[in-house]
């Protein structure tokens, strides 16, 4: 869903995750505040044939053949200490509740790709365009807390 990142789809998996790889290893070179980052894939069999030894910084995790990385990413989360600070970077919901409620901060790929590139987002921004709407905090804390209810956290 990064624009930039698009044209590797195009090409094939492998060169998008590449581009991904690279993409965030330029992002947690340039950010003093980012220790480490743990990119998580889909893990068929095939696809384990990026490189070997990761960027600095960079963490690559393959989820196993029939395990969903959605699900490896909840493992992963379960089994991290609090410190240091998480930041989860997903759009889809059932990530994004997980990461909530194992205290992780959660950004939408729209949001990581203006961290990533933030010229490209002022020019794609249109004068006086509304902006979304928001959760107010106490609405997403309430929603937060059923959820980890709910998961008998």
């Amino acid at each position: 869903k990064i624009r930039r990142l698009q044209t590797a789809l195009d090409t094939d998996l492998r060169t998008a995750r590449e581009a991904l790889t690279a993409l965030c290893a330029g992002f947690a070179q340039v950010r003093g505040d980012v220790t480490s980052m743990i990119l998580v894939f889909d893990g068929r069999s095939e696809w384990r044939d990026l490189p070997k030894k990761s960027p600095a910084k960079i963490k690559l995790v393959f989820s196993e053949t029939n395990e969903e990385a959605d699900d490896r990413i909840a493992v992963l989360l379960e089994k991290s200490p609090e410190k240091p600070e998480k930041c989860v970077v997903s759009d889809d919901n059932s990530v994004r509740n997980h990461a909530r409620a194992y205290r992780a901060r959660v950004m939408s790929v729209a949001e990581f790709e203006k961290l990533t590139n933030p010229a490209a987002d002022k020019k794609r921004k249109k004068p006086n365009s509304p902006e979304k709407p928001s959760l107010p905090p106490h609405l997403a804390n309430k929603i937060t807390e059923a959820y980890k209810k709910a998961l008998g956290l």
